[in-house]
């Protein structure tokens, strides 16, 4: 599987871990928010697997990933 480097997605929301995000992004789809974090390409599918609508419908990091 075609691994992305974990500075080309972001989670929106949750600055802790424990709290629920509010979104996915690819990074240059940036949220305006100071609130994001940097994640690797498995904990972006991880979230996006458990929940398909934290994917941004603009960046569709779904798509990039590769998941249905």
């Amino acid at each position: 599987m075609n691994e992305q480097k974990a500075s080309e997605w972001v989670v929106k929301g949750a600055p802790t871990p424990g709290q629920r995000p509010v979104a996915v992004h690819r990074t240059g789809c940036r949220p305006e928010t100071n609130r994001i974090r940097t994640v690797a390409a498995g904990e972006a599918r991880r979230l996006l697997t458990m929940d398909a609508g934290l994917a941004c419908q603009i960046c569709r990091p779904d798509a990039a990933l590769k998941l249905p």
